[in-house]
């Protein structure tokens, strides 16, 4: 597998490997309307045993 890029713009790589057409690959970006995810419900959390 070969990465292929330009140092000066590390935003897109272009991977390439034998006998499969090469891609490109760019850097994810996280956008403003992702937010945390939900709490568990507290019957899903850990819960200590009684027994065995």
């Amino acid at each position: 597998m070969d990465v292929v890029y330009d140092y000066a713009d590390l935003k897109e790589l272009t991977i390439e490997y034998e006998e499969h057409t090469s891609f490109k690959a760019r850097k994810l970006v996280i956008g403003e309307r992702v937010g945390k995810w939900p709490l568990l419900p507290p019957n899903l959390l850990a819960q200590a045993a009684d027994g065995s």
